[in-house]
């Protein structure tokens, strides 16, 4: 009590509030006010989207399940799915990929399965990659399209080309799958695609060359695309003529097509198809060269080398050569170039090899670098290819080249060919007749002036010459 009344005693001591100190109290609490207000604004907005985005999230969710089950529905109605398509102003989706197609896209570059995801783009019926718009403007702007065969010797083939030519003119493509290697090594050539043919508009090109025709894929769309055959070339590489299936597509096109490019197959080919056709002589480049060979044996064995590939006439060979089994004889074959069905070609030969010769046959299994096959070509003394047809004529000419022994069947226009050019080669029917002494020897001299031709033949130089005549058409 007694506190009250000092606290009242005092009231009369304090300073009164005036009127203008009361005016802004009253402002900084409406302030305060306000901001308090906006924070709980704020909150609110906060709360609200949260639970927007939430409600949004499970719509998104709703809505990618139902377009996947549309898809899953529409899939059985291509036709309805096309013009839903079109009606919503959409390119129509290519059809489906089968998964061997899938499994085979794997093997494709990576800067193509991300242009494949880009809008506007045609695809093979075949099922294979994409092109896009882009891309089909770069080919058809392009004088020159080489499509390309899925060969080994491709990139040497693309590499000869782009030095020794314009490489704004030349363009290749590989229209199917190929090897990992293949695309790892061209990855950087602007001027190299990989996708399928269907829908290219190729007829504002100068020349279409097909390097090995043996896809049947590829035999078809120019069967389809026929009017395209009027500027085609056809470079043989030999399968691709001799074991050429007898069917109504390959005999047209492979009749109707404007030039063949060959050396030694033009005989057999005007045998099979149309004869009187024009034909471009030219070669390919060796992708080994002179300064690669070195021979590093230093026994006195005989390397014989027997054919480049599996074959069967293989075995014929390494029976007639058995008579020469006690000599210092080294027997080598080429069993890593073969087809997915020959396994059992391969064990034959291995077979026959071993049971024959034992130890001194040594046959090669696997790829080689080039440079360690430039290596065993030089180390060869003997060659032999007793093959009926053109296959395996780089080897032969390389070796021969070294002024080493040569022999090929008479079957194979090779043989004729090289010996009215005044480059020896020997029969090799007459090695079931020969001893030892006459199978290994040979005369330098007698040899020296087919070596000398040889090697001009061989120079980089004289392959330009004979490429530039089949791009001015002056076969």
């Amino acid at each position: 009590m007694l506190n009250l009344l000092s606290a009242w005693a005092l009231l009369p001591t304090l300073t009164p509030i005036s009127e203008e100190s009361f005016e802004w109290l009253i402002v900084l609490l409406l302030i305060l006010i306000v901001l308090m207000l906006l924070l709980v604004l704020l909150a609110g907005a906060f709360l609200c989207l949260g639970v927007l985005g939430g409600a949004l999230l499970m719509i998104g969710g709703v809505r990618e399940r139902v377009v996947a089950k549309l898809k899953k529905v529409l899939s059985h109605f291509p036709r309805t799915k096309a013009f839903l398509k079109k009606l919503l102003g959409r390119p129509a989706a290519p059809p489906a990929v089968s998964r061997p197609a899938a499994k085979a896209s794997l093997n494709l570059s990576k800067s193509n399965a991300a242009q494949s995801d880009a809008p506007g783009m045609t695809r093979d019926l075949s099922q294979g990659l994409y092109f896009n718009y882009q891309q089909v403007f770069d080919i058809t702007s392009y004088k020159y399209v080489h499509i390309m065969n899925n060969g080994i010797h491709s990139v040497g083939i693309i590499n000869f080309i782009c030095s020794n030519f314009d490489t704004s003119e030349h363009c290749f493509i590989f229209p199917y799958i190929m090897y990992p290697k293949t695309q790892f090594a061209l990855r950087r050539r602007k001027n190299v695609f990989f996708g399928n043919l269907i829908n290219m508009p190729l007829k504002t090109l100068n020349k279409i060359i097909i390097h090995g025709l043996f896809d049947q894929r590829l035999v078809n769309f120019f069967y389809v695309k026929r009017e395209y055959l009027a500027k085609t070339y056809w470079f043989i590489w030999g399968g691709d003529l001799y074991n050429s299936p007898k069917d109504e597509k390959n005999t047209f096109v492979k009749n109707n097509v404007h030039a063949i490019i060959t050396a030694f197959d033009r005989q057999e080919y005007e045998k099979r198809f149309k004869p009187g056709k024009k034909c471009c002589y030219a070669t390919y480049p060796h992708e080994i060269h002179s300064r690669m060979l070195k021979r590093t044996r230093k026994d006195d064995y005989l390397l014989v080398q027997i054919n480049n590939s599996a074959d069967t006439l293989t075995l014929e060979m390494l029976r007639t050569l058995g008579k020469f089994r006690n000599e210092k004889m080294i027997v080598t074959t080429i069993l890593s170039y073969h087809s997915d069905g020959q396994k059992d070609l391969l064990s034959s030969i291995c077979r026959t090899g071993y049971s024959i010769f034992g130890e001194k046959f040594q046959p090669i299994f696997n790829f080689m670098p080039k440079r360690l096959y430039a290596r065993h070509l030089a180390n060869v003394d003997i060659y032999i290819s007793n093959q009926r047809r053109q296959q395996g004529n780089g080897s032969a000419v390389i070796i021969a080249s070294l002024g080493r022994k040569v022999y090929l069947s008479p079957a194979n226009p090779v043989y004729h060919h090289y010996n009215q050019q005044g480059i020896k080669i020997f029969n090799s029917n007459d090695i079931a007749h020969m001893s030892f002494e006459e199978f290994r020897r040979y005369d330098s001299e007698q040899l020296l002036p087919g070596v000398e031709k040889l090697r001009h033949r061989m120079m980089d130089s004289t392959k330009v010459k004979q490429w530039q005549q089949v791009f001015k058409d002056v076969c």
